[in-house]
């Protein structure tokens, strides 16, 4: 199934207001003070482009995770079941690549919860920031 493209453009339309920054001024705004790997970090950009089919540098670090993850509406109501699905896969394959790395730094079961996409980006690099 290929990404469709009002899918898209509903992703995009959420974040209409933003500039998009490049990696590097998005890991300099949300990484560098805590000085997480840089190559792990991009790794999760890129995984975010390739899944969502937006740039990563539209993200800040307080966004709400369901801000990239809950489905867009649809144009046509025959599309909302297919916009179901999308939304669905694509939050499952990052959050099967999340707990990938979760399990490499042994932090599987002890990250319950993540809201934004700071911590997002803390627990791809191995760093607990909620405990809930």
């Amino acid at each position: 199934m290929g990404f469709h493209a009002d899918y898209r453009e509903g992703l995009l339309a959420r974040f209409a207001d933003r500039e998009t920054l490049n990696h590097d001024d998005l890991y300099q705004l949300c990484c560098l003070k805590h000085k997480l790997n840089q190559v792990e970090v991009f790794e999760l950009f890129a995984l975010i482009e390739e899944a969502y089919k937006i740039p990563a540098g539209l993200l800040r670090p307080s966004d709400q995770i369901v801000t990239l993850t809950r489905r867009v509406p649809e144009k046509r109501w025959w599309k909302g079941p297919f916009h179901d699905v999308v939304a669905g896969d694509r939050e499952f394959w990052l959050q099967e690549e999340l707990d990938e790395k979760l399990q490499q730094y042994g932090l599987w079961d002890r990250v319950t919860q993540i809201n934004t996409f700071d911590e997002l980006v803390h627990a791809w690099c191995g760093i607990i920031t909620n405990k809930d």
